[in-house]
């Protein structure tokens, strides 16, 4: 089984493909799913995956530019309290087109910085 943005799938081969597929019954298994499904788990996996990822993958000072651009207040605060707010932030469902925007900015930058040409004139610090 793998997940991809809080679906999981599984990919099964079918041998027998002379028979036909009732669609009614792949319907009615796809919703089967949908109800047994707990979404609060996935809320709690993705809040501990992200926290995992900043404390392990962020710096105070990259978390402090993420602070500066979801506008969260950062004074003060260890590295553990940034981390969180920054979590809640992005979890919050509300703020999901400014937490797209600032990854897509971010690959933006790595893209530029990473470039032969572009690397000289990117200030990223």
């Amino acid at each position: 089984m793998d997940s991809f943005n809080g679906l999981t799938y599984e990919i099964n081969e079918i041998s027998d493909t002379s028979a036909p597929t009732d669609l009614s019954d792949l319907k009615n298994q796809v919703l089967e799913v949908e109800n047994t499904t707990d979404f609060s788990d996935d809320w709690s996996t993705n809040y501990l995956k992200l926290q995992l990822h900043y404390n392990d993958n962020f710096t105070v000072k990259d978390l402090h530019k993420i602070c500066d651009f979801y506008e969260i207040d950062k004074r003060k605060k260890r590295k553990d309290e940034i981390v969180e707010d920054i979590v809640l932030y992005e979890l919050d469902e509300n703020n999901l087109m400014n937490v797209q925007n600032r990854k897509r900015l971010w690959f933006y930058v790595q893209e530029l910085k990473n470039d032969k040409f572009f690397k000289k004139y990117v200030i990223w610090e």
